[in-house]
């Protein structure tokens, strides 16, 4: 299959208010690494991304969108788990290859917690995991919905992204 970069938009019908989006890049196109203020726990500089690469919208269906860090032990010791998850409300053809090219690739990503303020997670050395499932229900509609979860484990919780 062939790697297809793209914006994924909510699709129109009776779900389009209360959009919530992230941003997405996957690492390799970072063009220098993401600079950490530890004191503050902000990033220092803008994301900086290599010649003719755009950073990616990822719009999720209303009330879909979940944004969670949550501590948690491993053999290596004490790390914070952090998911990004949501819901796109019509699976076609052009969004699965995306989707697909995305699953392939460790990805940054910008997102906004509940109180707006936005968060960067993942590095140029390490991003976040990307993972769809598809589901068709028997709803009026009936579109193929398409359950999106990144994850992502680090040392710290992910920096805000005030730049």
């Amino acid at each position: 299959m062939k790697d297809v970069y793209d914006n994924i938009e909510l699709k129109s019908g009776s779900t389009n208010a209360g959009i919530s989006k992230i941003q997405i890049v996957p690492k390799q196109w970072l063009n220098t690494d993401i600079a950490i203020d530890f004191a503050t726990g902000s990033v220092v500089n803008a994301i900086s991304l290599i010649s003719g690469r755009s950073l990616h919208e990822l719009v999720f269906a209303p009330l879909t969108y979940d944004f969670e860090e949550k501590p948690k032990s491993s053999k290596s010791g004490q790390v914070i788990s952090v998911s990004i998850s949501g819901l796109i409300n019509d699976l076609d053809a052009p969004t699965l290859q995306v989707l697909e090219t995305f699953r392939m690739n460790e990805l940054v990503v910008i997102a906004t917690d509940r109180n707006r303020r936005k968060r960067i997670v993942g590095s140029k050395e390490y991003g976040m995991l990307f993972s769809f499932d598809n589901k068709q229900s028997n709803s009026p509609n009936g579109n193929l919905r398409a359950q999106i979860t990144m994850n992502f484990d680090s040392e710290f919780y992910p920096p805000f992204y005030m730049v």
